[in-house]
């Protein structure tokens, strides 16, 4: 028998975030991609598998097409905590058009 993951009341905490969303974002997507596979397979987990499947299921999407939405997503450029359309740099070359 494998023992529960030691992030796992952390995680519950997360994913209770997660199935609040009706309308997915990126995190929401990346976040429930990230724990359907750090719990699949692990029998003393499955709880979390299950919510985050009936969560999926809500959204009309499968495991495959979670996984491959957020693959779009990493090959955007797109990372946790910076939105899609945030500015890359330290804004240091942006002019203030004062000049």
């Amino acid at each position: 028998m494998r023992l529960p993951h030691a992030l796992i009341e952390r995680d519950r905490e997360i994913l209770v975030r997660v199935q609040a969303a009706m309308l997915p974002g990126p995190e929401d997507l990346a976040t429930a991609a990230r724990l359907r596979l750090r719990y699949d397979g692990n029998p003393s987990c499955g709880d979390i598998v299950s919510a985050i499947d009936a969560t999926l299921q809500r959204w009309g999407l499968t495991v495959e097409e979670l996984n491959a939405r957020v693959k779009e997503l990493w090959d955007s450029g797109w990372r946790p905590g910076i939105g899609i359309d945030a500015a890359v740099g330290s804004g240091a070359d942006v002019s203030s058009g004062s000049d």
